[in-house]
């Protein structure tokens, strides 16, 4: 076991900023490796100290470094985004990053934004960004209020719609009950918002509910308070629980948004249908009657099949897809009634999402609490895709977990697509609660990376202080494949190794889908047709079916031999580089 010795660096700003932390505050942390069933045989323990595999920084008393961190997405032009990180210094609230290969988490290249993100005028917890105007500009959804970038992408609380409605009572105001929600409904190019509200009486048997429709375009963003462009009552009353939360995402791979809708319990009301699930299949032409018809009818999953209560809902990309399958995957988190233990349900997307009835058996893969120590009821504690921190096209799940006293806290890892199982496959802990992260793009490895912010209980740099954890992409994270999802029996073997490349051909990489009998240390050569080495490296072998990303960036274009060499066995496959 090796022992590493941390420096944390002091972020260093082109402006003259109050310093990040005193070295006082400095501590040393290191995530020693070690064996547990619930982790993958090689599970990757990420050292801080080490750049190539994390990098750190720490928030001065009081700041609340990393509260946000949030991907804006590629620009327009396809060029490396932005990144929100808030409480960047102590004296800016909200900044935009620049990330890319010449990313440095100590230098970070801000663009200092005019917007409050938790104040009265600012963006929200739980916003969503979309192109509510055209293709150009992504615009931000915080609550019932649209924060509309200008044409550098920058945001200023003075620039916003607020969304309004016609729909009232005879009193000043409403009831949300279900909450602004984005996606590509009545067009394939800008999205749509729609919003549900109950309306306020003092008589309150008027009471009722509508979903309203706002249509994007440059119409909403000229405007300075819009009303809907239609509505459509969803329930006659609010006796029967009105409340729902709803997940748009193009579960059928069709360019547009579906809608899963979940109930949620009203306080008192013996009737209400917690955890029903609701599906709407948004072909065209979007109708927001049949919206509100399939919120009361269409029931995807009923609750009663094991008492579900209500969960978090995501659409990310879980299951291995073909290339012409651009569906995401449903994922739900609940603890059945049955179980009462937290678990991680995974429905498949495709073309016949939502044409039949779900139930917590037929998911095509159920994620368990890994057997840690801290308790099946505090995982997850949060969840989020990592992106393709591998570079082999599978995504990875991150989660969190905490004890019972939520004073120390686990990050847990999961490979997704092919790879897909219940071993952790990137393990650490620290004594400091996060925030969700994202994705990006910090080195020049074409590895994906995640960066996320630490600050509760008593963050690192003092009380509060919050700290910016960057976690790099790397091959060291293993790539088991599942039987259950990878079929490997086409690759032909010898002696049961053997090798296949995808893409082949080829201009500057390809994932290797590799069988070895046993896992050790080997090398591979390339050689062209006249039989000269033009590439040789190392590659570590896990044994069984794995997959490995593997560079050509120096080879011109022809047909080569790709060859690795292991003690007792030896695997071939041939390579064409297309430039």
């Amino acid at each position: 076991m090796k022992c590493i010795r941390v420096c944390i660096f002091l972020l260093a700003w082109a402006g003259a900023l109050a310093p990040m932390v005193s070295p006082a505050m400095l501590r040393a942390q290191s995530n020693p490796p070690f064996k547990n069933p619930a982790l993958d045989s090689n599970c990757y323990f990420p050292q801080i100290g080490d750049p190539t595999e994390m990098d750190t920084i720490l928030g001065s008393e009081g700041q609340n470094l990393g509260e946000l961190v949030k991907n804006l997405g590629p620009k327009p032009d396809g060029s490396f985004g932005n990144m929100f990180i808030q409480n960047i210094s102590p004296t800016v609230a909200l900044a935009q990053v620049a990330t890319g290969p010449t990313f440095n988490l100590h230098q970070m290249k801000q663009y200092v934004q005019s917007l409050v993100p938790n104040g009265t005028n600012g963006v929200a917890d739980g916003f969503t960004l979309g192109h509510f105007r055209d293709r150009s500009h992504l615009d931000i959804l915080a609550g019932g209020r649209i924060y509309w970038a200008d044409d550098n992408g920058n945001y200023d609380s003075s620039s916003y719609t607020e969304l309004w409605s016609h729909l009232r009572g005879d009193r000043d105001g409403w009831g949300e009950i279900i909450a602004p929600f984005a996606g590509y409904f009545t067009r394939d190019t800008i999205e749509d918002i729609v919003y549900g509200l109950a309306t306020d009486w003092v008589d309150i048997t008027k009471d009722t509910s509508y979903l309203m429709l706002y249509k994007g375009g440059e119409s909403l963003y000229q405007q300075d308070t819009a009303y809907e462009d239609t509505s459509r009552q969803l329930f006659p009353n609010l006796i029967n629980f009105p409340y729902r939360q709803a997940l748009a995402g193009d579960f059928r791979g069709t360019g547009r948004s579906d809608i899963v809708i979940q109930g949620r319990t009203v306080q008192g009301d013996p009737g209400s249908h917690d955890g029903d699930l609701f599906f709407f299949a948004n072909d065209p032409p979007f109708s927001l009657e049949k919206l509100a018809q399939a919120i009361n009818y269409d029931t995807l999953m009923a609750q009663w099949q094991d008492s579900i209560e209500g969960g978090f809902m995501y659409a990310i990309p879980v299951f291995p897809k073909n290339t012409s399958d651009h569906s995401a995957d449903f994922v739900l988190l609940v603890a059945p009634a049955s179980t009462g233990i937290n678990a991680i349900y995974m429905f498949r997307g495709g073309s016949d999402f939502g044409s039949h009835r779900m139930t917590l058996d037929s998911a095509g893969f159920i994620l368990l609490p890994p057997n840690l120590g801290y308790g099946t009821n505090n995982w997850p504690f949060a969840m989020g895709d990592a992106g393709d921190m591998t570079g082999t096209g599978n995504h990875v799940l991150y989660t969190s977990a905490r004890n019972d006293f939520s004073d120390y806290w686990w990050d847990n890892f999961f490979v997704m697509g092919e790879a897909l199982d219940n071993k952790v496959d990137i393990y650490n802990s620290h004594p400091y609660s996060e925030s969700i992260g994202d994705t990006l793009t910090a080195n020049d490895d074409s590895l994906e990376d995640y960066l996320f912010g630490l600050s509760w209980p008593d963050g690192p740099g003092g009380v509060d202080g919050g700290a910016l954890w960057l976690y790099y992409g790397t091959k060291e994270i293993p790539v088991h494949l599942n039987p259950q999802f990878a079929d490997v029996k086409s690759i032909p073997q010898e002696n049961g190794a053997g090798i296949m490349l995808s893409p082949n051909p080829t201009q500057l990489w390809s994932v290797a889908t590799i069988i070895w009998p046993e896992a050790e240390n080997a090398e591979y050569e390339v050689y062209n047709i006249l039989g000269n080495v033009m590439q040789k490296g190392n590659i570590r072998l896990l044994g069984g079916a794995e997959q490995q990303r593997i560079y050509f960036s120096n080879l011109a274009s022809g047909v080569y031999m790709l060859v690795i060499h292991g003690e007792s066995h030896e695997a071939r496959v041939k390579l064409v580089i297309a430039r």
